[in-house]
């Protein structure tokens, strides 16, 4: 009976990791309810023998979800307990959940499972990025709409400049993730014969095509850093008319998807000169407003924050804007949890790669889910990945490797 048992709670520990990269901000009930059921049986399995199972990483999480308590009190003696309740899932629940299962300890062998199964979720996602994309340049609106039917994406579909269509994928956040973790296993020399290496490199090349074409710039951001940490992290040596080919096959992509949907490619680099250049964006401009609101109150308590939910106001398109939900996830860590919080959190993000990068027993899984975790965090910090289940375990998987494994 127990092994069947164990069999369920494996499919529905896959089934969960697919639900949270293809549906990731729709059915949350139906994770929640998921999640749950793989909780309760870890609690079954592993409550009686916690002096065993509880190990000295455990702190990292303890103090994570302890302190997100303490300032969710905070919070509520303050006035603001409708907010504290609603993020409650996110700061506390959620951490308990991922503290239960990471009492067991993924094996090896697992992980080979774990890591096939994430390679063809990409190569999923990327199948329907490619049918939305062609649809977008053709015209074509009724397979966008019956795809947002299913609501798979946010119901969004519009021209922009230049005749070009824009729509926002839901799962677009995730590739922040995905993509450097495909493209550093494409890059590594080692591979099993749980992978196909034609079949992954051709899932990291479709990932870094739509990652660049996706125009959001924290995907941008974490394709070129997920480059860099590994050259940096293996001592490689790159040629630099392979950095060259890189630039021009960007600018080559875009150019060709502008002609095909009769756009200009004056946009296009208008757009990404908007960017990095002086005349920053509207969303840049916001940004930085946010950024000073949060200073401001942050310097009112610098150790012990405001406490979660107090509101941060600032002028947003001429008027007065007031709330505690921004895109600056880390700033918003810093004034509701103080100096304190952010030490915590920053220490129990980096204990988590450390793990990663330090087990040479799992180096070829380690080093692109580290990577990937990395890439994450850093678009974290003018996006809120994080701020959800279906992004919110990412960091603390790296607790949940078995902790017989080897971390010299």
């Amino acid at each position: 009976m127990r092994i069947s048992i164990r069999k369920m709670n494996d499919f529905l520990m896959r089934i969960f990791i697919i639900q949270v990269f293809i549906i990731p901000k729709t059915y949350m009930w139906l994770k929640a309810i998921n999640l749950l059921l793989i909780v309760v049986y870890y609690f079954y399995i592993y409550s009686r023998q916690l002096n065993k199972t509880l190990k000295i990483d455990h702190i990292f999480i303890i103090m994570y979800i302890f302190w997100n308590i303490f300032e969710s009190f905070v919070g509520i003696l303050k006035g603001y307990s409708d907010v504290v309740i609603r993020a409650g899932t996110v700061n506390v629940i959620w951490p308990i959940c991922f503290l239960i299962i990471s009492l067991s300890g993924i094996e090896e062998y697992e992980l080979k499972e774990f890591t096939k199964l994430l390679v063809i979720i990409t190569f999923i996602l990327e199948v329907l990025d490619v049918v939305l994309i062609t649809a977008g340049l053709l015209g074509n609106t009724r397979v966008i709409e019956f795809i947002s039917s299913m609501n798979y994406m946010d119901a969004i579909v519009s021209t922009s400049r230049g005749g070009l269509m824009a729509f926002r994928v839901d799962h677009v956040d995730a590739y922040s993730f995905l993509a450097p973790f495909c493209m550093v296993i494409a890059m590594r020399k080692e591979f099993d014969d749980y992978l196909s290496k034609r079949f992954v490199r051709i899932v990291a090349a479709l990932s870094f095509v739509i990652g660049v074409i996706s125009g959001v710039g924290t995907v941008w951001l974490s394709l070129a850093l997920c480059v860099a940490i590994y050259v940096k992290r293996e001592k490689l040596s790159v040629n630099k008319y392979l950095i060259l080919f890189g630039f021009a096959a960007i600018m080559v992509i875009y150019a060709v998807l502008s002609y095909l949907n009769q756009g200009n490619v004056y946009y296009i680099v208008e757009d990404i000169v908007d960017r990095f250049g002086e005349n920053k964006s509207y969303s840049t401009l916001i940004r930085y407003e946010q950024i000073r609101a949060m200073f401001k109150l942050w310097i009112q308590n610098p150790i012990f924050g405001q406490g979660i939910g107090y509101p941060v106001q600032y002028y947003r398109g001429g008027f007065a804007y007031s709330g505690s939900a921004n895109e600056m996830m880390y700033f918003i860590n810093l004034y509701q949890t103080g100096i304190i919080g952010v030490v915590i959190y920053f220490s129990f993000y980096i204990r988590g790669i450390v793990r990663l990068y330090n087990n040479n027993q799992i180096k070829w899984f380690g080093i692109p889910f580290g990577i990937g975790l990395t890439c994450l965090l850093i678009s974290n910090a003018v996006n809120p990945i994080l701020a959800n289940l279906s992004t919110l375990w990412i960091p603390f998987f790296p607790y949940m490797i078995s902790h017989d494994v080897d971390h010299r």
